[in-house]
């Protein structure tokens, strides 16, 4: 659950970064980034560190870095909460876990499409409902996060783990 958490909380960051940088405009295409899945301009482009710190009209490797960022830690938190929820099901079964994982897993799963919807719609002007539509969904993602925390707390049935240790010890184990 703390690699889930993790990845939530700098997912928020980078999206931020991505909203202030309008970098939606730069790659309106998905799955891949403008037919790529790793954007030639990142090797193609000069790197600036500027790109980071302020908006730049000119600055396409900023853009391109930090949309492919973005993108990267959505995948990566996906399949990571895949694996904590595979594994949670396995130890308590879907029926038992607690209605605040079920929430997360939903809000999550819109959360991503609105994702997809919102840079599909990024042809040339920034679709400002659906920016804020997947802003928004960032804090209810985030607030479900919370009262999974929360639920561990009070209840200590239920206590999110670093499952990644479980996992490794059983996939050694049978090496």
């Amino acid at each position: 659950m703390s690699a889930v958490t993790g990845l939530a909380l700098l997912q928020v960051f980078a999206g931020g970064i991505v909203s202030g940088m309008k970098a939606g405009l730069s790659y309106p295409t998905w799955p891949l980034m403008l037919r790529e899945f790793f954007p030639s301009a990142l090797l193609k482009e000069k790197f600036s560190w500027n790109a980071f710190m302020q908006y730049n009209a000119a600055d396409y490797w900023g853009r391109t870095f930090i949309q492919f960022t973005h993108r990267t830690i959505a995948y990566s938190l996906l399949l990571v909460t895949i694996a904590w929820n595979i594994y949670e099901i396995k130890k308590h079964s879907w029926r038992n876990l607690p209605i605040s994982v079920k929430t997360f897993n939903l809000s999550l799963l819109l959360q991503i499409a609105i994702g997809i919807i919102t840079v599909l719609s990024c042809v040339g002007r920034i679709p400002v409902f659906w920016g804020v539509a997947h802003q928004a969904g960032a804090m209810i993602v985030l607030a479900n996060l919370s009262w999974i925390w929360f639920d561990a707390k009070r209840k200590q049935s239920f206590a999110p783990r670093d499952y990644v240790h479980d996992v490794v010890s059983a996939a050694t184990k049978y090496a």
